[in-house]
């Protein structure tokens, strides 16, 4: 006994399609969610002390999204490596904690967005 599917070819088509879209739907809705948790970060950042060089309220960025599907949003090279002493305190500075709050404060939202973002992409 066997079985025969005719339009096999047309199936594997639109399968490849749909991959293609929802690629670029995820892309957008990652690149929208980014946006809203750099626009919260810098809002959270605190104010720094005079000192020279770029403040890690102007210095967020964001990657662009990879083939898996990660994208990131951070501080650049110039000031990445003071945000620890911000977020965790020191001993002369207690915790500040923004990174944290930025993150519980988006986590509804970049999935809402998410959410949405996709729909549209992909057309439900």
């Amino acid at each position: 006994m066997s079985v025969k599917i005719k339009g096999l070819q047309a199936i594997e088509s639109n399968l490849r399609k749909l991959a293609i879209k929802e690629r670029k739907a995820r892309n957008k809705a990652l690149e929208k969610a980014a946006e809203a948790v750099a626009n919260q970060l810098e809002r959270n950042t605190p104010p720094g002390a005079n000192h020279s060089g770029k403040h890690m309220k102007n210095d967020v960025q964001i990657s662009k999204p990879d083939e898996d599907g990660h994208i990131t949003v951070g501080f650049g090279k110039e000031t990445s490596w003071r945000v620890h002493f911000v977020e965790m305190g020191t001993i002369k500075q207690p915790p500040q904690g923004f990174v944290q709050q930025t993150e519980d404060q988006m986590k509804r939202r970049v999935l809402d967005i998410i959410r949405s973002e996709l729909k549209k992409g992909v057309g439900l």
